[in-house]
């Protein structure tokens, strides 16, 4: 196809057929602010902050839905330009709680990012927010409707990626908001607590619940024995948290360390969770082809809310979900009965802290204590905070190995299995179609 040929702010540029003016803005190294838009999500041009100018176009023209065409001349910066975004960002912040120093995502905001870029120090128009209140739904999500810009993302990736429409832009006028369509029933809404709304929230409308104020009463409380498990072998980037001369990361045998000296009493590695998981997968796998005791092949997730997910939008396939639980469910599992029987504590006392780079795990604290594997659940992002609030040099920690437990895994017999492993419910969907497809043909 005949490639097209502009100019953005006096730069030639080439671009592809489809393209729009963002993104052959971004390839050439022009940053054009946005907050609705995402790569990966369908656009809709919500917030107009991306607004450029075309020469012979009498209005401003959205980048992110606007498509290159061949000769046009963008301008990203002119004068008409900023002031015109300026306006559009005031006009948000007028519908927006501008309380940035208590909010959960300050200096992480991107309409705060954008506003400083732009230099709004005052408030020229009155602000008219949504007088609602933090409401905290469960160990996963918290949500604040006054910060709320209307941007859309968090039902797209809801309807689009999770094909679950839990979420949907529900009031009218300035009290437009995303909310879950069971407002008072978050559960009842199709929600499965995958988290990826918090991740796609710009602001501070939607956000994960952290956990760490749970883990300082536990390592406070003398009755209590705290026992940290992870599935990871990266350093944890911790940005620009004080106290490092050099690094920008936590090594993990540092970072060991540092739980180590804040109270932690063991911190284990839950990898050999991963391989007790996948062989008790397989038994399972085996014991219903032998007993023609249920359905094949096998479904199942590293992911608790891909369960949720088949649990409650796919449910004819219910009978082909493994009873198997996820690494991190059965590693808290495994803690729980080793450290009671070795040490003589109640599985109550044992407190299990799992750091995961997945937050619907989070969502697994809310269980009945009996079925619970897992009592405080860290996201990745919350380390820093962590180390912040300790106010410690990581400098002077001294690294440090895991503890070591025992966990015996059953030898493999070599037999085929047919277990499908999901990642998401993306992949749930189409592997439903192409099984769809197949029959048909």
């Amino acid at each position: 196809m005949k490639q097209i040929n502009l100019t953005i702010n006096n730069q030639l540029v080439v671009a592809e057929p489809g393209e729009t003016i963002l993104q052959a803005a971004k390839r050439i190294g022009i940053a054009i602010p946005t907050l609705c838009n995402r790569e990966d999500l369908i656009t809709k041009g919500n917030c107009r902050v991306c607004s450029v100018e075309v020469e012979g176009e009498a209005r401003l023209m959205a980048a992110c839905e606007t498509s290159v065409i061949d000769g046009m001349r963008v301008h990203t910066d002119s004068k008409r330009v900023l002031t015109a975004r300026k306006t559009i960002v005031e006009m948000l912040l007028s519908a927006h709680n501008r309380e940035c120093t208590c909010c959960e995502k300050t200096k992480a905001c991107q309409l705060q990012k954008i506003a400083d870029d732009l230099e709004i120090l005052d408030e020229r128009y009155p602000l008219v927010y949504i007088e609602d209140f933090r409401k905290e739904y469960n160990a996963l999500l918290v949500r604040e409707p006054d910060k709320c810009i209307k941007c859309g993302r968090c039902v797209d990736v809801c309807s689009y990626m999770q094909y679950t429409y839990a979420l949907g832009m529900l009031g009218r006028g300035y009290n437009t908001c995303a909310d879950f369509s069971k407002k008072d029933d978050i559960d009842a809404s199709g929600c499965i607590g995958c988290g990826k709304c918090a991740e796609a929230c710009p602001t501070g409308a939607i956000y994960p619940n952290k956990h760490l104020t749970s883990l300082w009463l536990a390592i406070d409380d003398p009755n209590k024995f705290v026992v940290m498990y992870m599935l990871r072998e990266a350093p944890f980037d911790l940005g620009d948290t004080a106290g490092l001369k050099e690094e920008i990361s936590l090594p993990i045998n540092k970072a060991i360390g540092f739980f180590k000296d804040i109270g932690i009493d063991v911190v284990l590695d839950a990898t050999r969770a991963v391989c007790l998981c996948a062989k008790q997968r397989e038994e399972e796998f085996y014991t219903i082809q032998e007993s023609d005791d249920g359905e094949i092949p096998l479904l199942t997730s590293d992911n608790p809310s891909v369960f949720r997910f088949l649990e409650k939008h796919k449910n004819k396939l219910r009978g082909q979900l493994s009873m198997t639980p996820t690494p991190m469910q059965l590693m808290g599992t495994y803690i729980k009965t080793y450290y009671s029987q070795k040490l003589g504590l109640e599985p109550e006392n044992i407190i299990t802290v799992a750091i995961t780079d997945d937050l619907s795990n989070k969502l697994e604290v809310d269980r009945p204590v009996t079925e619970k594997s897992m009592d405080i659940v860290l996201f990745n992002d919350e380390i820093p905070v962590l180390v912040a609030q300790t106010m410690v040099d990581l400098n002077t920690i001294k690294p440090k190995e895991f503890d070591q437990i025992f966990m015996q895994i059953p030898e493999s017999n070599n037999k085929k299995s047919n277990i499908i492993v999901f990642n998401d419910p993306e992949e749930v969907c189409a592997w439903i179609t192409l099984s769809t497809e197949g029959n048909d043909n």
